[in-house]
C-alpha cells in the first residue's frame, strides 16, 4: 500500500464535490495513508496566497514517509497573474528540494483542468485556457511551463483535462460553480488518479 502526500489548491481539499478526491482515493484500497497540505486559493509561486513555494521552501513542510507526492497547481497562478519566469524558477526549486529531501519518493504532477472565471484584475470571465489574465497569459501558458519542467525533471504526470474530458460543455453537469468539480466531477478525477496508481503497483 502507498503513503501519499497531496499538495494543491481548493480542488485538492475536501471542501468541494462532497469530500473531494482524496477521500475517494482512500476507498480504493491501494493507499495506506493520505496526507493533504492543499489550501484553497493557493498557487505555486510566491506571488499567490498560501503558495506551494512557501510551504516547501520556506516552511519545509515535507513528510518523510511518503512513497508518492501529488502536486496539482498552476490554475491559481493564472488567476492571480504570476510572472512566468518566477513561476518556472520556483517550480524548479520546489521539485529539486523535494528530490533532494526525499530521494526515494516519486512525484506525480497533475496538469490543470478547465475552469471558467474572471481572473483577478480583469473585466470579463472566460475559458481559462484561452482567456488572458492581467499580465496577458492564459492557463495554457502555465500548463506549457509545467509540462516543460515536468519533462526536464522526468516526473510522472497526468493531463487531467484530456484524461477527465471535463470541458465547457460539461460545466453544468460536473462543476459546482464553473471552477470546482462537483460530486460527479470528483468521481471522475479520483478514478483517473486511482487508475494511475493501480497501473504501477
Amino acid at each position: 500500500m502507498i503513503n501519499l502526500t497531496i499538495y494543491g489548491d481548493s480542488i485538492s481539499t475536501d471542501t468541494h464535490g462532497e469530500g473531494g478526491y482524496a477521500k475517494r482515493l482512500l476507498k480504493s484500497g491501494i493507499f495506506y495513508e493520505i496526507k493533504s497540505f492543499a489550501i484553497s486559493g493557493s498557487g505555486l509561486s510566491s506571488s499567490t496566497p498560501n503558495n506551494l513555494y512557501s510551504i516547501i521552501i520556506e516552511k519545509s513542510i515535507i513528510p518523510h514517509n511518503s512513497d508518492w507526492i501529488i502536486i496539482w497547481h498552476g490554475t491559481n497562478d493564472w488567476f492571480y497573474g504570476s510572472k512566468i519566469d518566477l513561476f518556472e524558477s520556483q517550480f524548479f526549486e520546489i521539485i529539486d528540494r523535494l528530490k533532494n529531501a526525499l530521494p526515494k519518493t516519486q512525484i506525480l504532477c497533475l496538469l490543470p483542468i478547465y475552469r471558467y472565471e474572471t481572473p483577478e484584475g480583469c473585466p470579463y470571465p472566460g475559458n481559462a485556457f484561452i482567456t488572458k489574465n492581467k499580465i496577458g497569459l492564459t492557463l495554457s501558458d502555465y500548463r506549457a511551463s509545467l509540462l516543460k519542467i515536468i519533462q526536464l525533471r522526468e516526473l510522472a504526470y497526468i493531463d487531467m483535462t484530456a484524461s477527465t474530458k471535463l470541458f465547457q460543455e460539461d460545466i453544468s453537469r460536473y462543476y459546482e460553480d464553473q471552477v470546482h468539480p462537483n460530486k460527479f466531477g470528483m468521481d471522475i478525477i479520483s478514478e483517473i488518479i486511482a487508475s494511475f496508481f493501480k497501473s504501477i503497483i
